[in-house]
Parts: structure tokens; C-alpha cells; sequence
């Protein structure tokens, strides 16, 4: 028993430690490119790609409203269901 236990920590541990350095390299490759932007570009056009890069992170987020959580949730708590939880947050996520 303790052997599954311990192998569920070291499975936790590991996916949490690759979603750390997933975000954290591409938050680092996120800040070299707008150096680069910001040096290339003058003030008005890159202003204007820090707006558009903005508006897309709020519409993202209205796109989603905690829809992932939800159809993870339900979809374990009742697998003969994922179509349709799936299709429905598709339909969600084209109509916003």
C-alpha cells in the first residue's frame, strides 16, 4: 500500500514539476520576444500589439469561464457522459 502512495507523490511531484517549467519557459520566451518587439518596433505600433495581445488574454478568458474545470469534474465523476459535456463546451467556446 505504501509503495502505491509513494509512487502517486513521486507521479504528482514529476507533472508538477513539468507544468512549472512548461509556464516558466514560456513566460521566458513571452519576455524576449516583446524585448525584441520593443526594440524593433516604434512606440505607436507596439502599442498597438500590447493592446491586441491584451484584448485576446480578456476574450480568452471569457471563452473559458471555468469551463475546463467543469467538464473535467463532470466527466469524471460520469465518463458515459464526456460527449456530451465535450460537445457542449465546444459550442460554448465557438458562440463567445
Amino acid at each position: 500500500m505504501a509503495d502505491r502512495f509513494e509512487g502517486t507523490g513521486r507521479r504528482i511531484a514529476r507533472n508538477t514539476l513539468s507544468l512549472f517549467a512548461s509556464e516558466a519557459s514560456g513566460r521566458l520566451i513571452s519576455f524576449f520576444a516583446n524585448l525584441v518587439l520593443a526594440r524593433h518596433f516604434a512606440l505607436d505600433p507596439f502599442g498597438q500589439y500590447a493592446l491586441a495581445v491584451n484584448l485576446v488574454g480578456l476574450v480568452a478568458s471569457f471563452g473559458d469561464l471555468g469551463l475546463n474545470a467543469l467538464v473535467v469534474r463532470e466527466v469524471a465523476a460520469d465518463p458515459t457522459q464526456a460527449y456530451l459535456y465535450l460537445r457542449a463546451s465546444i459550442f460554448w467556446r465557438l458562440a463567445s
